[in-house]
Order: structure tokens, then C-alpha cells, then sequence
């Protein structure tokens, strides 16, 4: 059919110079489109003695030709759009951020408080059973005498327990080394005093615990 349009060999509804399709009924036009385009044209510039084959692989070849382009232009562009995006952005790079480590501060929350331990009073040393002193004169308060024979222990027993009753100044004497006293006895006494006014004053505390206690001098 002539590109120079027509009617449809079907249905007889007008078509327009190059149209492909008929509109009505959907049937394919020979000679329209594209390959009709240029089949047409190339025949009319070279003349009628070309067959109508030559004409249709002509179109074909110029069909394919312009699809080949297309698709060229549309890979390279993709190209220079991902090489623009690549240069916009750079390298993908993760950067971690870079936080300070928490610092901890120790509050002391409780002063170290230097208490000072308690003060243990040490209680006060045990008395001694005392000695007469060597070379001494004076009086004293005979709390007990007991025969030699019985042996020292037995004094040292008495002489303890008048110190566990807190009596003052506690001893043993051997009556043989004074003159003053008879020989053959341990004496248990309480107090060394330089004359009998202070035995005086002391015999009333020895005789609430021993009634028979007595002042006696004593002299080397």
C-alpha cells in the first residue's frame, strides 16, 4: 500500500502516510512504520527496479541500527552518571565516632578517720610482800607470829592474805635478826613507821580485819 495513506485492506478505515497499524481494527499495514519510512523513500530516490525484499532487510538494518544507538547512548550515560556520583562521594568510609573514655572519680565517700585505740588502763601491780628495810629502827603492826618450825611458807600464806585485803606495806621478818623481838618466829606485819604516833594512826584499820593485832617496836 502507498505511505501516501489510504484505507485498511480490512475494514476500510482511513489511515495516515506512514501509519503502521490500522486504528479500527488493529491490523498491520504493509508499508508503515519506520522501515515503510525509509522503504519508501529509498525507493523512490533509487527507482522500482529494486525488489520489495531488498527493501524490507534495508528497514531492518536501519531499525536495529537506531536500537544499537539507543541503547550505546543510554549505557554510556549510565556510565558517566555512576563515575559522577562515584567522584561526588568518594570512597564509602565508616568513621567511629571517638567518645572519651567516662572518667571515674573515686569520691571517698568516708574520710579515713584516725581513731585513737582505746586506752587499756593496765590495772595496777599486785603488792608485794615488803622486807624490813636493812638498817632501820621503828614500829610496826604484828598482824601474826608463827614458830620457825612451821616453815616460811605458812607466814607467806598469811602475809598474802592480809594483802589481798588491802592492808598497807605487808611483810615477813625473822624475829632473830632484832633485837627488839624474841628469836624462833615469822612475823607477819603491816606498816613501817618512824615512830608509834603513825602506827597509832594505822593499828584501827589492821584491827577491823585482825582484832588481835598489836604495835610492837622493832630495832636491830
Amino acid at each position: 500500500m502507498s505511505t501516501g495513506g489510504g484505507t485498511c485492506p480490512r475494514c476500510g478505515a482511513r489511515v495516515e502516510p506512514g501509519q503502521e497499524y490500522c486504528l479500527e481494527c488493529g491490523l498491520r499495514l504493509p508499508g508503515g512504520g519506520l522501515a515503510g519510512a525509509v522503504g519508501s523513500t529509498w525507493q523512490r530516490r533509487v527507482g522500482r527496479s529494486v525488489p520489495t525484499s531488498i527493501w524490507s532487510i534495508l528497514a531492518l538494518l536501519v531499525v536495529a541500527a537506531a536500537i544499537t544507538g539507543v541503547a550505546i547512548l543510554i549505557s554510556t550515560g549510565g556510565d558517566d552518571q555512576s563515575a559522577a556520583v562515584g567522584v561526588a562521594t568518594g570512597p564509602a568510609s565508616i568513621s567511629n565516632p571517638t567518645t572519651a573514655p567516662a572518667t571515674t572519680e573515686t569520691t571517698a565517700s568516708s574520710a579515713t578517720e584516725t581513731t585513737a585505740p582505746a586506752t587499756t588502763q593496765a590495772p595496777p601491780p599486785r603488792p608485794q610482800i615488803a622486807d624490813w628495810p636493812p638498817s632501820q629502827d621503828g614500829y610496826t603492826i604484828v598482824i601474826a607470829s608463827m614458830p620457825t618450825t612451821g616453815g616460811r611458807a605458812v607466814a607467806i600464806r598469811k602475809a598474802n592474805e592480809a594483802l589481798a585485803a588491802k592492808l598497807p606495806e605487808v611483810g615477813v621478818l625473822d624475829s632473830g635478826e632484832f633485837s627488839s623481838l624474841h628469836p624462833g618466829y615469822y612475823v607477819v606485819f603491816s606498816g613501817i613507821y618512824p615512830d608509834q604516833r603513825g602506827a597509832l594512826n594505822g593499828i584501827g584499820r589492821v584491827q577491823a580485819l585482825y582484832p588481835a593485832a598489836y604495835i610492837r617496836q622493832i630495832s636491830h
